[in-house]
């Protein structure tokens, strides 16, 4: 299914010039309201949010805060934005 949508998404935007994560969204969401998508999918899918809701936004926003420190500015140095 995921697949598929990526695959239509990038056809579109060569196609009628369309940005293909655009239709891949529109796409999704008709899929949802008409409810052609599998309950075992969804599940799946709930099952791979929840996963990195818990499992991966903290540590991600951790991992970018630590790249993103200025290590080599030490205290009481001036160059240091107030």
């Amino acid at each position: 299914m995921v697949a598929a949508l990526y695959l239509t998404g990038q056809l579109s935007q060569i196609v009628l010039s369309w940005p293909g994560p655009v239709v891949m969204l529109f796409l999704t969401v008709a899929l949802k309201l008409g409810r052609l998508v599998s309950p075992s999918l969804e599940r799946g899918a709930f099952s791979v949010y929840q996963f990195f809701r818990v499992g991966v936004t903290y540590p991600l926003l951790f991992a970018i805060g630590v790249a993103m420190t200025p290590w080599q500015s030490g205290p009481g140095r001036s160059d240091l934005p107030l």
